[in-house]
């Protein structure tokens, strides 16, 4: 499966040139949503490239999709192992991450978006997106290697049918049931335990908490920069697939 995947990636880079790494990364964008549109999302790889992509101002206030280059897609397809589609090669959480570097600002409310710099360095955050809660930790110098350990998931909700747009959390985290009013704290203590039913005639329930890491053999390698500079938060990395 490696080799297959090594030569795949070959065959690109002879295609559209080389490059120093598999994958070089930058996003950066305002935590609160506020000035979408100064927003930048690259991708530079094999498999396509994007420059400064930010957020349509056409799609700043409208759900779904925002990007303006369509950087979102691309980045799509560096997620899944080219032998199992199924095989994510980035942790789940990393992979949504960056890409609130293309989002409308519905996205930041709806997610509810936090990050915070500790005053020894230490840059942690929090969203929940689609039913699922994630929490990512730097390092001191605000260093996030994609194999740290330091990547929680827990699902404690779900994206009921449509039309609904808004995820159903459980109320034990949030007590309105949406985002508005989630208490990450009571997601990651252990304090609510797993099995609970989330809503009433639904079959979800509240799963146990995991350590976010990419499932795939030949996952991506290599840590993210990130800076927390007032309410801008930077992503820079360049990763390698795992040989």
């Amino acid at each position: 499966m490696k080799k297959i995947l090594s030569a795949l990636f070959m065959v690109a880079l002879v295609a559209s040139g080389t490059f120093a790494a598999d994958v070089t990364l930058v996003a950066s964008f305002n935590i609160t949503g506020k000035d979408a549109v100064k927003s930048v999302f690259t991708v530079k790889g094999a498999l396509g490239s994007v420059e400064n992509d930010s957020v349509d101002p056409k799609l700043v206030d409208v759900v779904g999709g925002a990007s303006l280059k369509k950087g979102t897609e691309l980045w799509n397809l560096y997620r899944p192992d080219t032998t199992d589609k199924k095989l994510a090669q980035w942790p789940a959480g990393f992979q949504s991450l960056v890409k609130y570097a293309v989002s409308n600002v519905a996205q930041y409310k709806s997610d509810n978006f936090q990050a915070k710099k500790a005053a020894d360095g230490v840059i942690t955050i929090y969203y929940a997106h689609r039913g699922t809660a994630y929490k990512i930790v730097t390092d001191k110098t605000g260093k996030l290697d994609m194999n740290s350990q330091t990547q929680w998931k827990r699902a404690i909700g779900f994206m009921p049918a449509a039309p609904a747009t808004e995820q159903l959390l459980g109320k034990d985290f949030a007590p309105s049931g949406t985002a508005t009013d989630l208490n990450f704290l009571k997601v990651f203590d252990g304090s609510v335990a797993s099995g609970k039913v989330i809503a009433e005639g639904a079959p979800n329930k509240v799963a146990d908490m995991f350590v976010d890491v990419a499932p795939s053999a030949t996952a991506f390698q290599g840590a993210a920069q990130l800076t927390l500079v007032g309410n801008v938060l930077t992503i820079k990395g360049d990763f390698n697939l795992k040989k």
